[in-house]
This record gives C-alpha cells, sequence and structure tokens, in this order.
C-alpha cells in the first residue's frame, strides 16, 4: 500500500498518458473517415441540382364530398335561424316600448321588474328610519 501512495504521481502520469494517446487515435480514426472541407474539389457540388416540378394543365375535379354539403346545409339553417330570432327580438323590443306605459306592461318585464325595485329603494325611507 506504502508503493502506491509513494508513487500516486507517477501512476496519474501513466493512466493520463495512456488516456491520451487513445484520444489522439480516436480523432486520427475521424479525421480519416471525413475529409476536410478543404479537401473537398471546389467543382464538387454538396446538393443535386434543383429540377422544379411541372404543374398539370388541367386540375382534376374535385370528388363531391357529401358530409360537406350536410355541413353547409346545416350552416345555413343557422344563419336563417339567427336571422328570424333577431326579427322577432326587434319586433319584441319595439312593442315593448309602445306598450311599458301601464305599471302592469312594465312589471312584466325582468329588467324593468330590478328597476323598479331600484327605485323603490333610492325613493324610500332610509332603512335605520324605517
Amino acid at each position: 500500500m506504502d508503493i502506491i501512495t509513494d508513487n500516486i504521481i507517477l501512476i496519474l502520469l501513466v493512466i493520463g498518458g495512456a488516456i491520451s494517446q487513445w484520444w489522439n487515435a480516436r480523432m486520427e480514426a475521424k479525421k480519416k473517415e471525413i475529409p476536410e472541407l478543404e479537401d473537398v474539389a471546389p467543382n464538387h457540388e454538396v446538393f443535386p441540382e434543383f429540377v422544379p416540378r411541372q404543374m398539370p394543365e388541367k386540375l382534376p375535379e374535385p370528388a363531391i364530398n357529401h358530409e360537406l354539403l350536410r355541413q353547409q346545409e346545416i350552416a345555413e339553417r343557422v344563419k336563417k335561424a339567427k336571422l328570424l330570432k333577431s326579427e322577432k327580438l326587434g319586433k319584441q323590443s319595439i312593442q315593448e316600448t309602445k306598450s311599458s306605459t301601464g305599471l302592469k306592461a312594465r312589471l312584466k318585464s325582468k329588467e324593468q321588474l330590478r328597476d323598479a325595485f331600484v327605485l323603490k329603494e333610492i325613493l324610500d325611507k332610509p332603512v335605520g328610519l324605517r
């Protein structure tokens, strides 16, 4: 055990030298496998020549997609339903403004009923004075 501790520096140098030689041999092998860019002739093309594809003169007709047609019909029906709904809401709002003169007509709408409660709270006596 004393021999190892006394000569630890020499042992480490021998191991380091062996690793260094192994590393250098490995790098030399890689250099032989992969040529440097300087070694490649300047006329050598790295990429093949680009040849553009020619498009056909007439494209084929697309196949009829029944699912797409069905979805388009549904979308049209939804648009018509939204339009009818907005027209109905517009007529109802016009009727509400015309018939909202009476107290009974005002209390039928949730919004106007809420407004009536707020006005009652504002205009009544304060809660502390009741």
